[in-house]
């Protein structure tokens, strides 16, 4: 069993038992990694085992419609490789701060946060598509995500 899988697993148990319980309170918004087995494991991808088995333990102790909580569980979550996403996020809030827009969460950090899980390659390719595309390009955001690829 490759290292962190048990750790990963973990969480998935706890993730997934916070979702059920919790879908009638907030069934709009779940947690991380919540669905079916796969599909948390699956999330898991860009954050570090530990990472992501202490999220779920943060949430496990959040009341279902306490949302603040729930976002502070959020800042437990790590990233296994940061670096892939950073060189791009800082054009993207660049560029995103030039155009008055708010894409990729509006700082470094959040932007990395959200795109850790795309391939290096393919967000330099999404950052570059948008960049070549005018401010108020309304469709840019959708003709250039298509270039977003998952790890």
């Amino acid at each position: 069993m490759p290292a962190g899988t048990a750790q990963v697993i973990d969480a998935c148990v706890l993730l997934n038992a916070w979702n059920q319980a919790c879908v009638d309170v907030s069934p709009d918004i779940g947690a991380v990694g919540g669905g079916d087995l796969g599909s948390c494991i699956a999330a898991a991808g860009p954050f570090t085992a530990e990472s992501y088995l202490a999220y779920a333990r943060c949430l496990g102790t959040v009341p279902c419609d306490d949302f603040a909580a729930r976002l502070s569980c959020l800042t437990q979550l790590q990233l296994s490789a940061p670096d892939t996403a950073n060189a791009a996020c800082v054009l993207l809030t660049d560029y995103s701060a030039a155009c008055g827009l708010s894409l990729g969460g509006g700082t470094v950090d959040a932007c990395v946060r959200l795109f850790a899980r795309f391939t290096a390659e393919s967000l330099d390719a999404y950052v570059g598509c948008l960049e070549a595309l005018a401010c108020d390009a309304t469709s840019a955001q959708v003709e250039c995500g298509v270039l977003l690829r998952l790890q």
